[in-house]
C-alpha cells in the first residue's frame, strides 16, 4: 500500500522531472528549448493508470473468480476486488462468498468502503434482479490517460445491470454509474445501496452520519432509517466519533449523489455499525455518484469538500461524456 497522498505514478513524475532539471544544470538544453519545455510539461501532467489481474480459487469446491482492478491516479491508489463464483453457481455468491453482499469492494486504500461489496444494485419490476446473486463479467473501456474505466456488467435471462467505475488522473475520488433494465416490462425502479463502515471494524462504535446542516446519530441496537430530502445538498459523510473523537484520523467516508436522476433517498443506520445510503429511480435511467476517501483529515475539512458542489457537474462530465453506452443497444 502508498502511504497516503502518494502514488507510484507521482513518484515517476518526479523522476522524470530531476532528469530534465540535470540536463538542464549540464547545459545540454537551453531552458528556451522547446523540446525541453514540452518534455517538462508532459513530465508534470498526471496519467491515471489501470491495471487489471485475474485468479481462480476455490471455495466449497467451485471456482471462484477474483478480479482485482489496480488505478493510480496521480492523487491517489485504489484496488477494487470482485470476486464471484461462475455461471449458475452465482446464485451463492452472497451466501456463501460475498457475506450477503454483491462482491465488488474497496481493498486498497483502506477497506471501509465494504471490501466484501460496497455497492449493490436491485431491479424491481415485473420481474426482479440483483447483482448479489448475478456473475459479474469485467468489461475495461479506458486503462491509461486523462482518465480510466470499466464495468461490470450482470446479465441474467431477466434484465441486465451494468456498474461502471471511472477515475480522473490527478483526483482522489472515484466516479460511479448504475444503470440497469429488465427485458420484460418497461416500468419498475432501480435501486442502488451503499455500504460503508467508517474508520473500521473493531468498535465500541458511534456511528454518524453527517449533510448539509444534519447530523443523524445511530440509535445504538435499533436500526435507523432517515428519508433523505432530495432538494438538500447532495452529500453524505459517514463518520465514527468514538474511533475518532478528535476527527483527524483516516477512515471517513464521503459520498455525493446526482439528485435529478432519484425519486427517494435512505440512510439506514444499522445496530450502531453498518451505514447504508440507499437511492431509488426509475428502470433504464442512469444513476450517477462520487465516492471518497479521507484522511489523516478532520471531519469539518471533509464535509467541506464534500460540500464545495461548483464543479462537479464538471467533473462528471468528465468522467462519463464519451464513454460507451453501459446498456449497449
Amino acid at each position: 500500500m502508498c502511504a497516503e497522498g502518494r502514488t507510484p505514478s507521482m513518484g515517476r513524475y518526479a523522476a522524470v522531472l530531476v532528469f530534465l532539471l540535470l540536463l538542464r544544470a549540464g547545459g545540454s538544453a537551453s531552458a528556451e528549448d522547446p523540446e525541453l519545455e514540452r518534455l517538462k510539461a508532459a513530465a508534470s501532467t498526471p496519467v491515471a493508470t489501470l491495471s487489471v489481474r485475474k485468479t481462480v480459487q476455490e471455495r466449497n469446491g467451485s471456482p471462484v473468480d477474483q478480479t482485482d482492478f489496480v488505478i493510480d491516479t496521480g492523487a491517489r491508489a485504489y484496488t477494487m476486488r470482485y470476486k464471484t463464483f461462475r455461471g449458475a453457481a452465482s446464485r451463492r455468491n452472497a451466501k456463501e462468498l460475498n457475506d450477503w453482499c454483491s462482491g465488488y469492494g474497496m481493498i486498497v486504500p483502506h477497506q471501509n468502503w465494504y471490501h466484501n461489496g460496497f455497492v449493490k444494485v436491485d431491479m424491481v419490476g415485473r420481474k426482479r434482479d440483483c447483482i448479489r446473486w448475478m456473475e459479474g463479467k469485467p468489461r475495461v473501456l479506458e486503462s491509461s490517460g486523462t482518465r480510466i474505466a470499466f464495468d461490470l456488467v450482470f446479465s441474467t435471462v431477466n434484465g441486465k445491470e451494468v456498474v461502471r467505475t471511472v477515475a480522473l488522473a490527478g483526483r482522489p475520488e472515484l466516479y460511479l454509474s448504475v444503470n440497469g433494465r429488465l427485458f420484460i416490462g418497461d416500468e419498475g425502479a432501480l435501486r442502488t445501496t451503499f455500504c460503508g463502515y467508517p474508520h473500521g471494524y473493531n468498535g465500541p462504535f458511534d456511528r454518524w452520519v453527517h449533510r448539509d446542516g444534519e447530523a443523524i446519530q445511530n440509535d445504538g441496537k435499533e436500526r435507523k432509517q432517515i428519508q433523505l430530502d432530495l432538494q438538500a445538498a447532495p452529500w453524505l459523510l459517514l463518520a465514527d466519533h468514538a474511533l475518532d473523537p478528535a476527527g483527524i484520523k483516516q477512515g471517513l467516508l464521503g459520498l455525493v449523489y446526482d439528485r435529478a436522476p432519484l425519486t427517494k433517498a435512505l440512510v439506514l443506520h444499522n445496530r450502531n455499525y453498518m451505514i447504508m445510503s440507499d437511492f431509488t429511480g426509475p428502470l433504464g435511467v442512469e444513476q450517477r455518484y462520487i465516492v471518497h476517501t479521507f484522511g489523516p483529515v478532520s471531519r469539518e475539512i471533509a464535509k467541506a469538500k464534500l460540500a464545495d458542489l461548483e464543479t462537479v457537474t464538471e467533473r462528471f462530465s468528465q468522467a462519463f461524456d464519451g464513454l460507451p453506452p453501459a446498456l449497449g443497444n
